[in-house]
């Protein structure tokens, strides 16, 4: 973790979940890192739970969630003007 919190490029709610778990790692209770976060209590305890549960991977990193439905279907995706 302290690698992902020194170098290269990572999204911010990364880099808050990281600092996050390291407060809690260091025994700071959830309202202490939710002070020093201005986060939701739901949230830091969230992370603290996904990271015993299932990993630090789980606990940085949101999982991958579906997409949108596509607006138009296959045939109008595949006709010139999107008339049929």
């Amino acid at each position: 973790m302290e690698e992902l919190l020194r170098g290269g490029i990572q999204p911010v709610r990364v880099i808050l979940r990281a600092l996050a778990l390291r407060q809690l790692a260091g025994g700071q209770t959830a309202p202490k890192v939710l002070a020093t976060f201005a986060s939701r209590p739901r949230g830091v305890r969230e992370v603290g739970w996904r990271y015993c549960r299932e990993g630090l991977e789980r606990a940085l990193y949101d999982k991958q969630r579906p997409g949108a439905q596509p607006v138009l279907n296959d045939g109008q995706r595949h006709c010139r003007h999107g008339v049929q």
